[in-house]
């Protein structure tokens, strides 16, 4: 049995074929060794080594294991949340994210429209930031050009290319 302070590796076979068991404080999942082999990229004999503890698995091996099976997100800030499997309506399986202490399932399709909504918050954003610097730009010529006008000097353009007509004609648009 191995353990690294969050997680524990342990195996069991039923005649032919090898489980091993992942757990933590709260969690547990038993998988095939093979599948967790496989996942990892190792043989089942380099698994078997280190749940007997003979080697030590890497630390990138054991948080994949955390994340594959026992649902962990991998980044700091997350640790609140979990990826569960949960039946939908029609009984079958899928993939949700669950919060330990806000008790909500958030799906795919939830998570998708949140990110949507902040990608369409930052493309708005930025277009105005845009939108916020050429009409600045608009004034700073317009008053370069009336105090050039207001000391008798030639503006930087022509006050036709500042304020256009065309601009009044259509409404602003």
């Amino acid at each position: 049995m191995l353990s690294n302070a969050t997680i524990t590796l342990s195996s069991f076979h039923n005649g032919k074929t090898p489980f091993l068991t992942v757990s933590d404080a709260q969690n547990r999942h038993t998988v095939r060794m093979d599948t967790a082999a496989d996942a990892l990229g190792v043989s089942r004999q380099t698994l078997g080594r280190w749940v007997d503890g003979s080697q030590n698995a890497p630390t990138a091996a054991l948080r994949l294991l955390r994340v594959l099976y026992l649902g962990h997100m991998p980044w700091d800030g997350w640790e609140a949340f979990r990826l569960a499997e949960r039946p939908d309506q029609e009984h079958r399986r899928r993939w949700v994210i669950l919060h330990d202490e806000i008790r909500q399932e958030w799906p795919p399709e939830r998570l998708a429209l949140v990110a949507y909504g902040y990608d369409a918050a930052d493309a708005m954003r930025r277009q105005m930031e845009s939108q916020a610097q050429a009409y600045q730009a608009r004034i700073d010529l317009l008053q370069a050009s009336v105090t050039a006008l207001s000391t008798r000097q030639a503006p930087p353009i022509p006050c036709a290319e500042i304020i256009r007509l065309n601009d009044y004609r259509t409404g602003g648009r």
